[in-house]
């Protein structure tokens, strides 16, 4: 039953990308300039307002916000990977409020830092409060279906925009739980991009971190 349902969420994620048609090397280029320009719908900056406050994104813009994502200056900063790594141990130790405390300082240096936001998210269900619990799982999710969004996954021509190893790992093992998904290498692309498989009994599941 739980290779079941394994398969059924495998088979979810693929149907969600083949509704809109988005497809990593034939738009992301496009996409990512479009993000860049001030006077465009999907300009990061006005889609990064939409998300801190919590209005509702459509799917497109989803998919934009992740795709802009790539090209923010703290995108890959080492200090992040350092801050990001920390939070689940503060958290582990109980010591809540510097895991959020850390969390923030992620957060400035790049605001869709998965890591961050599950921190926070964590810490804050454990303190008892549901109400900020809540808010910062739901921005996780948004950041979860961007990424669903991007790719198909199951092959490496189609892979699913992974922003950051960090936040990766937090779609395997949290959003994609079911699917038992587990690294298996990553690798450069013709074009430079890297490319991070993971496996499982249910097939692979291939990500791309734009170069």
């Amino acid at each position: 039953m739980k290779h079941f349902a394994a398969i059924l969420l495998f088979l979810q994620m693929s149907s969600t990308v083949l509704s809109q048609g988005f497809y990593f090397y034939k738009d992301y280029e496009t996409l990512l300039q479009s993000t860049k320009k001030k006077d465009d719908k999907v300009n990061f900056e006005n889609l990064l307002e939409k998300f801190h406050r919590n209005n509702e994104l459509t799917e497109y813009e989803k998919i934009a916000l992740v795709v802009g994502s790539t090209g923010h200056i703290g995108n890959g900063n080492k200090e992040l990977l350092k801050f990001e790594n920390q939070i689940d141990v503060l958290n582990d130790k109980k010591e809540y409020i510097k895991a959020i405390d850390l969390a923030d300082k992620c957060l400035t240096i790049f605001p869709l830092s998965l890591k961050a936001l599950l921190g926070k998210w964590r810490a804050y269900s454990k303190l008892g409060n549901e109400k900020k619990s809540d808010f910062y799982s739901g921005q996780a999710l948004v950041i979860f279906e961007g990424m669903q969004a991007s790719g198909h996954g199951e092959k490496r021509t189609e892979p699913v925009i992974g922003i950051s190893l960090n936040n990766i790992d937090e779609y395997a093992s949290k959003h994609a739980a079911g699917a038992g998904f587990v690294f298996f290498k990553s690798y450069q692309d013709e074009f430079g991009h890297t490319i991070v498989e993971y496996k499982s009994d249910i097939g692979n599941q291939y990500f791309v971190i734009p170069k």
